[in-house]
């Protein structure tokens, strides 16, 4: 609960920071929606017996604009025992991550997004272990979305 509290503290002072506003910006720009998903990179650790660690630059998480709060954290399950595990971003992962759904959100249509390199591009990515791909059931997000970094 704790690390909830911080990870929503510095969304909301980026959100500051940057001088977003979502009612207001919401009033002049339709395409603006409460909750944007946005990925970066987590480290992951699991906590059943086998105490698997690893990390990945496709991790998760939705971002609720409108109630300045992360939404969604999307888990991935551990190689060594199926359990689903909850990201960990650090605070300046977070912050990098909020920057840019508010950079996104205030883009003008038909500007040019930035894209992620290729390495990120390439990594591999196990959507049979992956949430928000729905466990490799699709839609999946690295396809989908891999150039929205």
């Amino acid at each position: 609960l704790f690390r909830s509290i911080l990870m929503d503290e510095v969304v909301r002072e980026t959100l500051e920071e940057k001088g977003f506003n979502y009612y207001r910006e919401a009033t002049y720009n339709r395409r603006i929606k409460p909750q944007q998903d946005v990925k970066g990179y987590a480290s992951f650790t699991c906590s059943t017996q086998c105490g698997r660690k690893w990390s990945s630059y496709n991790s998760w998480i939705t971002i609720d604009v409108r109630n300045v709060s992360i939404a969604t954290k999307f888990k991935q399950k551990c190689k060594g025992c199926d359990t689903p595990v909850v990201p960990f971003f650090n605070e300046s992962e977070i912050e990098r991550m909020t920057r840019y759904v508010v950079e996104r959100m205030l883009r003008k249509p038909g500007s040019r997004p930035w894209r992620a390199s290729k390495d990120r591009l390439q990594a591999p990515h196990d959507t049979s272990r992956c949430q928000k791909c729905n466990y490799g059931q699709g839609p999946f997000c690295s396809a989908a979305q891999q150039l929205d970094y």
